[in-house]
């Protein structure tokens, strides 16, 4: 499903702070930006996709049915800001002049933005699940814990004296 299904090229922009003259319709129209977006949709569950087509496809859908669509949008759009932060220092220049006007972006707001980006990119995967759970009954599996086995033992010799 092309990704122009669940946000448009301005709300990604508009996420990263950049502008069409940094960020164009034609690159975000490239064909592997519908894979980012199938890929991220894939990540949260196999069903996803086609659990948003049919919900947003509901001539009157239920208050949750019409929440779950615009997260599930949402969280596509910081997806794929999540993707472009890793260009976003080579396209989001430092500063833009037409002739006339001058805009100048300071300096350390990267560092802000990608914060910001992937945590509410978090934050909205984590609702995404709960909404699904809720519109549909489907159980997002919690990821196995992860162990971790430390052993320790006392030198045999002392490594100074031998």
């Amino acid at each position: 499903m092309a990704f122009l299904t669940y946000t448009t090229a301005a709300e990604v922009r508009a996420t990263l702070g950049v502008s069409t003259t940094e960020l164009s319709d034609s690159v975000l129209a490239l064909p592997i930006y519908d894979t980012i977006a199938d890929e991220s949709i894939d990540a949260v569950h196999a069903d996803l996709a086609d659990l948003f087509e049919a919900k947003a496809a509901l001539l009157t859908p239920t208050a949750l049915e019409s929440k779950f669509v615009a997260v599930v949008k949402l969280y596509v759009t910081y997806a794929m800001a999540s993707h472009l932060l890793t260009a976003l220092p080579l396209f989001s220049v430092k500063s833009l002049t037409d002739g006339k006007a001058e805009f100048d972006r300071q300096s350390d707001v990267f560092a802000d933005v990608k914060d910001g980006v992937n945590t509410m990119l978090r934050s909205l995967r984590a609702r995404v699940e709960q909404l699904m759970e809720l519109v549909d009954g489907t159980v997002i599996p919690a990821s196995a814990p992860v162990s971790v086995s430390v052993v320790a033992s006392k030198l045999a010799t002392d490594p100074i004296t031998g």
